[in-house]
């Protein structure tokens, strides 16, 4: 199973944060075609500015790269161009479905850009690459971001709610972990699962297994986003077991955040042989300077996983995606003709 097999292989990913998508080489082209002014002018004198370096060790690390991430939103054809790139190469890489998330407050806030504006160039962007990439589903989720607080949290909210019928399909809450706990959202993801939104929510990463419990318990998250840390907690391990949630893997990210050490140490294989519902995703493809197939080699060639492992996740993945049954039916099916195919 080599890199060509596995960049052919049919997939699914659920969670990859689609300002966190962008090449430093896209961003710092952007920036010259516009005179926006960035840190550096060529892109390895930019790469660590916006891309995990050796020196980077924590959550917080991480989140800082997208201070100059966001220096590039400038107008909505920037952010629709970027959104058309972004689904571009999950094409090239045969991602079948994909859930992007975004976070319509940052987007705003970086350069002013009404909200409405940011989700209408996204949309716009998707619309583009639809026309050029058909074989690639895309759907959208919206992020409610911990540090911003529920004020703005009801802005990301509304602007879910205004285009539910064009492929926003889920929820999130991301952000600072440590210091801002998912209780106070509570109440806003009631909302949004009422509307029929699917609930996702990044717990486990930055802090510990009651970071994971309170997700379930207080916002009802039907899928949990990393959750690494669950192996601090047998009953929650258990839990998740029992009750099917998917855990929204993302090993390299994971190990730039210091969720995990290294790779070998990573919980995945653990988790997926002890039936946990696993789905593998790059979450910030650019910030970590990777893609989805790099992330099934780390799996291959590190965690002993199979094809047959890695398209048992990925109809894992489709399973717990955000679509009608009927949709999802459809993808699981359109994934395991695909997979008979890919073994011949």
């Amino acid at each position: 199973m080599n890199d060509d097999l596995l960049r052919r292989m049919p997939k699914v990913e659920l969670h990859r944060h689609l300002e966190g998508a962008f090449r430093p080489e896209w961003l710092l082209e952007i920036a010259q075609e516009n005179g926006i002014p960035l840190p550096a002018s060529n892109t390895e004198s930019l790469r660590p500015y916006v891309q995990v370096t050796a020196q980077d060790r924590s959550l917080l690390d991480f989140l800082g790269k997208f201070s100059v991430i966001g220096q590039v939103f400038t107008s909505p054809l920037v952010i629709e161009r970027l959104t058309f790139k972004v689904i571009e190469e999950a094409a090239r890489e045969n991602i079948h479905y994909i859930e992007l998330r975004f976070d319509p407050c940052y987007m705003s806030l970086c350069r002013g850009i009404p909200m409405p504006l940011v989700a209408e160039a996204i949309l716009s962007g998707r619309d583009r690459a639809k026309g050029r990439y058909p074989k690639t589903q895309v759907r959208f989720i919206v992020i409610l971001q911990r540090q911003l607080g529920t004020v703005m949290g009801e802005k990301a909210l509304q602007i879910a709610l205004a285009y539910q019928d064009q492929g926003f399909v889920g929820v999130d809450l991301a952000g600072d972990e440590v210091n801002v706990p998912p209780e106070p959202f509570a109440g806003l993801f009631s909302r949004a699962e009422r509307a029929g939104f699917g609930i996702t929510l990044h717990a486990g990463e930055a802090r510990g297994s009651e970071s994971v419990r309170a997700a379930i318990e207080t916002c009802n998250a039907q899928r949990i986003g990393h959750g690494v840390r669950i192996t601090e907690d047998p009953s929650l391990r258990e839990l998740i077991r029992e009750r099917g949630i998917p855990l929204e893997i993302c090993v390299t990210s994971n190990i730039q955040t210091g969720a995990s050490r290294t790779y070998e140490e990573h919980p995945i294989r653990s988790f997926y042989e002890s039936g946990i519902q696993v789905t593998v995703s790059t979450d910030d493809p650019g910030v970590s300077g990777i893609d989805l197939t790099h992330e099934y080699g780390v799996l291959k060639d590190k965690l002993c996983f199979t094809a047959k492992d890695l398209q048992k996740m990925n109809l894992a993945a489709a399973e717990a995606a955000f679509l009608p049954l009927s949709e999802k039916t459809a993808l699981k099916e359109s994934l395991e003709l695909e997979y008979r195919k890919y073994s011949q």
